[in-house]
């Protein structure tokens, strides 16, 4: 009697915290969030950034061109957790 190889579990994904890192040089413009769930749908947001201005702007909220894709999260901009330092403020 041979012994059957057993069967390959799935690997499943990690996880995690989002993290993202971004240039201080670049850090001045608009930029396009996507926020990814794990079965591929994303939910997408636009923000504008000026870190001399000690400013975060939500510009708009989007659903991609995508078939399956719904609204799961919203995205807001929470002043009371900015943390800029005063280093880069202009006078």
């Amino acid at each position: 009697m041979a012994l059957k190889k057993p069967k390959e579990v799935p690997k499943l994904p990690k996880v995690q915290a989002a993290t993202a890192e971004i240039d201080f040089e670049d850090f001045f413009d608009e930029y396009t969030l996507n926020i990814i769930k794990q079965v591929g749908s994303f939910n997408s947001a636009v923000l504008h950034f000026n870190i001399f201005k000690k400013e975060i702007a939500l510009i708009k909220e989007f659903l991609p061109q995508k078939k399956n894709d719904g609204k799961f999260c919203t995205f807001e901009i929470d002043k009371s957790m900015y943390s800029f330092s005063n280093e880069f403020a202009l006078q």
